[in-house]
């Protein structure tokens, strides 16, 4: 009995559901019938949002997929559109049985098919290998039940398009377009030998990556995004699953972007039905989850890459609602957490503190223009966190001095440790054998003791007085927000930014900022500098 009722239990349905807000306001203006096939539209990825759907328009909670269709609930947020092969595709083979699968075996053009490596309601990949060049190639076959749908055919053609249309090292790129008798239409793209960021986060201890390693990774994304964005293209489902780290041939890591499924052009018809929001809720930004709004951007994809730099950093998405609604509504109201509050234990700079505010901005106006400017921005901070963490951990290397920490070197570690003390002896021992000399000589020659020399030789040297650090010299931050951002601030008569932005001074300083934003009345408040490294003001702005 209770596992019926765990099979009826609709698959990754979200535990708050009471919290969840009216996705398609649309929907109940529409009969049975219209309100099902707008669900059909939707293709939503993610399974709260699924849920969310199905339950608006009252359709049937999703069930588990046929065995040899889909992969188990457990695996419901793996990659079944990712064209490589990593130990999570290998795991999740494992656990479904594909060996029946008709299209193993099947040869498209040159190429023939060889395993599956993903599959969802979408669609499934495959590995197809090339007789004769002995090359691995990744095809992406519309599943049989959506090739019914003439607009389901027609984004999986712009999918394809929007690849070709993309000659970029860190985009994948596209081999070939058709359509297979009995099977319908397929997309051949080149094969990635590699993980997600993703399942590379995962299989970090702290969930997180190196400063300079989040770097390299940006920086090939950005490079991506600004071609991407040139060319009329908004990806719309930037999330780590949608990022393979590849290496090319010189063993250098390389990030590709993929999955180009939900993407929007210009200048072509908008597929999305009016009512419905696609993407992952985790990474969309605030005016994609907003269906009123039809004409997005390429900020919207840089926010997603925010939320991503941002996750690579602490270790979890700044928004972590445990429903959709509750993550549009993050999303839309909250300011994201300060890094220093996630991750108290770790130096955050400022400037890294005031990118994500500005990265993560509601509104796209408040955000880096295009894909350029926000790798320029985040480079720039990221520089200052790089060079504060070496200062932090010179000085704790110095407060410790070398007391031999156990690292992963082990027994070098050990070793070393044992050098350095050796050498501190040796020295200790060289420099009272020269300090006796010296005196010994001085007490044979002619020289008149002087009192300094008689307080040496007595062993009363006299100790150097050193001016304890005040934390009255430190500076300290403030961080401003207003509601809504964009006001230009002021401190005294002197402007200092636009919101969101920050103001430095000496703990216990106090300072009179005002804020002005056309349409809105003046406001005028003071701020008193405390010695925490960093806080933050919102202020809210009265028309």
């Amino acid at each position: 009995m209770s596992r019926a009722r765990e099979r009826e239990e609709p698959q990754g349905r979200p535990p708050e559901e009471d919290e969840q807000p009216s996705v398609l306001p649309e929907t109940k203006m529409l009969s049975p019938e219209e309100r099902a096939n707008m669900l059909d539209h939707t293709m939503a990825k993610d399974d709260a949002m699924l849920y969310a759907l199905k339950k608006e328009v009252g359709a049937r909670a999703p069930v588990a997929r046929k065995k040899n269709a889909g992969l188990r609930r457990s695996n419901r947020r793996s990659e079944p559109h990712s064209p490589h092969r990593g130990d999570h595709t290998q795991r999740v083979r494992k656990k479904r049985k594909v060996q029946n699968d008709p299209l193993i075996g099947h040869v498209i053009g040159n190429l023939q098919i060889v395993e599956v490596l993903g599959a969802g309601g979408y669609g499934s990949v495959y590995r197809a290998e090339h007789p004769e060049l002995r090359t691995s190639f990744a095809i992406k076959m519309l599943n049989l039940d959506q090739q019914k749908r003439p607009d389901i055919i027609e984004r999986f053609r712009r999918e394809a398009r929007s690849i070709a249309q993309i000659r970029h090292e860190n985009v994948v790129q596209l081999s070939d377009f058709g359509w297979l008798e009995g099977y319908g239409y397929y997309i051949v793209m080149e094969y990635l030998d590699g993980d997600s960021l993703q399942m590379t986060l995962a299989k970090q201890r702290s969930q997180t990556l190196p400063l300079k390693r989040i770097m390299r990774v940006a920086k090939q994304l950005c490079s991506a995004l600004q071609l991407i964005h040139q060319q009329g293209i908004v990806h719309r489902d930037i999330k780590p699953s949608n990022i393979i780290l590849s290496t090319d041939h010189r063993g250098k890591e390389v990030a590709k972007l993929i999955d180009f499924g939900i993407a929007t052009v210009e200048d072509e018809v908008n597929l999305t039905q009016s009512g419905v929001c696609l993407g992952s809720p985790t990474y969309m930004a605030p005016e994609q989850a907003d269906v009123h709004v039809r004409d997005i951007d390429g900020r919207t994809d840089l926010y997603s890459l925010a939320i991503i730099l941002y996750q690579c950093l602490t270790g979890a998405p700044p928004f972590r609602g445990k429903s959709f609604g509750v993550l549009i509504r993050q999303h839309a109201q909250d300011l994201p957490p300060l890094l220093q509050d996630v991750v108290p234990q770790r130096p955050w700079h400022p400037q890294l503190e005031e990118f994500f505010a500005i990265a993560l901005s509601k509104s796209p106006e408040d955000r880096p223009k295009d894909a350029k400017m926000f790798w320029g921005q985040f480079k720039e901070a990221m520089t200052f966190q790089y060079e504060l963490e070496k200062q932090s951990k010179a000085s704790r290397k110095g407060a410790a001095f070398g007391m031999g920490e156990v690292d992963g070197g082990g027994r070098a570690s050990q070793g070393r440790s044992i050098l350095f003390w050796l050498a501190i002896v040796l020295g200790c021992v060289g420099l009272g054998v020269g300090v006796s000399w010296w005196v010994v000589q001085m007490r044979k020659g002619a020289t008149k003791e002087t009192p300094l020399l008689r307080r040496v030789v007595r062993g009363k040297v006299p100790a150097v007085r050193r001016k304890k650090p005040s934390l009255l010299n430190t500076k300290v931050s403030v961080m401003l927000h207003s509601n809504p951002n964009g006001a230009i601030v002021s401190v005294g008569d002197k402007v200092v930014g636009v919101t969101p932005c920050i103001i430095r001074g000496r703990p216990g300083e106090t300072v009179s900022v005002v804020m002005r934003l056309p349409e809105y009345k003046p406001r005028t408040f003071s701020v008193t500098f405390t010695t925490q490294r960093l806080r933050l003001k919102a202020v809210e702005l009265q028309q």
